[in-house]
């Protein structure tokens, strides 16, 4: 995908989403009475996607679940230290990056361990991480970090898996949080952008380095 970004032979790096424990403070997983089990939130969601199905989906299946649900296009966006405060009470986020951008569907390539920053807002506050397995982001975390789903079906079923099983979601959240502070934060990729610049030695960088 960034291929599709070159201009004048320019090279181009990929940086994966970072957490900064200075912002994103909460654990999440120490936490056995969070208020809200499942947390989402997006800018838009528009009719037929997951995005905007799961509040519904999760209301029939999963009636007992509390849910966490904004969305900025039906005037329930949420901002600042209530956002965060509200990430760190809730167990469970749900990654969904969206496949279509104003109308244009991306390609394969373009969904390659891609993720907004929702990604670090969850993971960097102690949740256990559902993402879509066609973003590959098990390129950066095992199954034993975060929870990948291949389907509505899939996604309803482990959901109510680790719903069901609060000890086994708060050790993964605690391994993909453990992942995120120590290889995915701020100062390293601070520290990424130098040794690109000064082209030193990037051998010490666990996600892909090599430029296009």
């Amino acid at each position: 995908a960034l291929k599709k970004c070159k201009v004048n032979n320019v090279p181009f790096y990929f940086i994966p989403t970072v957490a900064d424990v200075s912002i994103e403070n909460h654990k999440s997983f120490e936490n056995t009475q969070n208020e809200f089990d499942i947390f989402f939130a997006c800018g838009a969601a528009y009719d037929g996607e997951l995005r905007k199905e799961i509040k519904n989906y999760v209301a029939q299946e999963l009636p007992n679940a509390k849910m966490a649900y904004h969305c900025l296009y039906e005037k329930t966006g949420i901002w600042g230290s209530e956002y965060m405060n509200r990430i760190g009470n809730s167990t469970i986020g749900l990654n969904f990056s969206r496949y279509e951008e104003r109308g244009r569907k991306g390609d394969d390539e373009d969904y390659f361990i891609y993720s907004s920053d929702r990604l670090a807002h969850y993971i960097g506050n102690g949740l256990l991480v559902f993402s879509d397995a066609k973003f590959c982001l098990d390129e950066l975390y095992s199954d034993k970090e975060m929870v990948f789903f291949n389907s509505k079906e899939d996604l309803m079923s482990k959901l109510k898996y680790y719903l069901e099983n609060p000890g086994e979601a708060r050790e993964i959240a605690k391994s993909g949080w453990g992942k995120s502070v120590k290889e995915y934060n701020s100062t390293l990729a601070a520290e990424y952008i130098l040794d690109v610049l000064f082209e030193r030695n990037l051998s010490r960088y666990t996600w892909p380095t090599t430029a296009v």
